[in-house]
């Protein structure tokens, strides 16, 4: 693909800039419940809050936050996640339109289809010479 033809479909450094405030705040809510999973719920629901990539974790969450004081987390958390899915989503469209984007997603795919044909048969060996008697 040619990186010069792909600039122009890089999203702006102001969505850049919020997908990142997007990631660190989950991050942070995720490490945030974490520690109280491993205080009111125990080892196994900590480890699985870390094992499943924060899903148990933001379910368990939502489950304990009125009793443990975590709705405030939650609903930022929350926030996180669907802020993160929205400027995903935008960055995918934006991507998808623009016709520089697409003609390297085409070359490539091209380029991918050539390097996957099956190399041609190597020529056959020949055939040795037939031996002459000795006189």
């Amino acid at each position: 693909m040619d990186p010069v033809a792909l600039q122009s479909a890089a999203p702006s450094p102001i969505v850049m800039g919020l997908a990142l405030l997007a990631g660190l705040g989950s991050l942070i809510c995720w490490i945030m419940v974490l520690i109280q999973s491993f205080k009111h719920g125990g080892a196994l629901w900590g480890i699985l809050g870390i094992i499943t990539c924060g899903l148990v974790a933001f379910i368990w969450g939502w489950m304990k936050s009125g009793a443990l004081g975590l709705k405030n987390i939650m609903i930022i958390w929350t926030i996180c996640i669907l802020i993160g899915i929205g400027i995903q989503g935008k960055m995918a469209a934006d991507m998808a339109s623009n016709p520089a984007f697409q003609q390297a997603i085409q070359e490539a795919q091209k380029a991918a289809e050539q390097s996957a044909a099956p190399a041609p048969a190597p020529a056959p060996a020949p055939a040795p010479a037939p031996a002459v008697p000795n006189q």
